[in-house]
């Protein structure tokens, strides 16, 4: 509702800042309570819902921008290493 009625694109952007800022804390306390509840529990607790790893692309790369396809296959490969790497330590991967 708040969002509907803004025109403004600063302020939509803040919301929106605002809203993934309140996600991620509200995953950091759940992965903190698993954590402590699977330190004190004498059965293993198992997460319904697999660690989230953030991805963001665009910090992947030195270069602001892509010229050559030397430059986009190193990209690819980097996003490519991040992308395995959060899937073998059994995450889900959000790209922002």
């Amino acid at each position: 509702a708040q969002i509907a009625s803004q025109e403004s694109l600063a302020h939509l952007s803040q919301a929106e800042t605002e809203a993934v800022n309140l996600k991620d804390d509200a995953s950091k306390r759940i992965s903190e309570f698993l954590a402590k509840a699977q330190a004190t529990s004498a059965t293993p607790v198992q997460p319904a819902v697999k660690q989230t790893q953030v991805i963001k692309p665009s910090t992947l790369s030195k270069k602001a921008y892509l010229e050559s396809s030397e430059d986009i296959d190193q990209f690819l490969d980097e996003l490519r290493r991040e992308l395995n790497a959060a899937l073998a330590s059994d995450k889900r991967i959000e790209i922002r």
